[in-house]
């Protein structure tokens, strides 16, 4: 049978996806502590006990974070079970708090795959100034089909303000100064320091998986022998 010719979007992920494979050959055994990543003081709890969490902390304000999306799109296609994936939007001035209300709002509607896109490529790619509501309800209302009256009754609901706080304290209790950050396990952050490239930070969060599972086994282990 005649194989179709990839998409660019396919394209761009199966590349993506090899730089990461490859990347993590070189570097797999060479990751330090207060070198590659850093260790949270007072570990913070994970949503899902049952998995290893892996948290974005990113802003649709920052560049750095629009050109690591297709990295990370391509890493967690792959993810085990074992692993649970979520983002959490940093909030470091007014204008990205309003970005913040946006993400949430996207999740509550359940509209953040048709809008998470079209957000980034609005600001990085169309230069408009998404903190302005009003820009924001047409994107909402052209690329997720959210109208206006919907958008602008969540944008300014008490549940999203209640979310963009758990998001800001969140970012406080990690300790987050730079985004994009990846926090593993409620007690690893991994951000651009000490890496030479953006892919790196995503070999030293599997590098980080992997020591989770040998801390969970570790620790349940002990628990098993102390109910003995």
């Amino acid at each position: 049978m005649k194989r179709r010719p990839a998409s660019v979007a396919e394209w761009i992920q199966s590349a993506c996806l090899c730089a990461i494979l490859l990347a993590g050959l070189a570097f797999a055994d060479e990751f330090e502590q207060g070198v590659h990543y850093t260790k949270i003081p007072i570990p913070s709890k994970t949503l899902d006990p049952s998995r290893v969490e892996v948290v974005e902390v990113f802003s649709y304000a920052c560049p750095h974070c629009y050109n690591f999306r297709p990295l990370l799109d391509a890493w967690k296609n792959r993810l085990p079970e074992d692993v649970a994936f979520r983002r959490v939007h940093a909030v470091f001035s007014p204008s990205w708090g309003r970005l913040a209300q946006a993400f949430h709002v996207a999740e509550s509607l359940e509209a953040l795959e048709r809008i998470h896109v079209p957000l980034f490529e609005a600001i990085h790619e169309h230069r408009l100034d998404m903190s302005q509501t009003d820009l924001l309800a047409r994107l909402f209302e052209q690329r997720a089909g959210v109208d206006k009256e919907t958008f602008q009754s969540a944008f300014t609901s008490f549940e999203t303000q209640r979310r963009v706080g758990e998001s800001m304290a969140a970012v406080r209790v990690y300790r987050i100064v730079a985004v994009p950050s990846l926090v593993v396990e409620g007690k690893y952050v991994v951000d651009t320091k000490g890496l030479s490239a953006l892919v790196e930070m995503l070999d030293v969060v599997d590098f980080l998986i992997d020591k989770a599972r040998k801390e969970r086994a570790t620790s349940e282990s002990e628990s098993d022998s102390g109910n003995n």
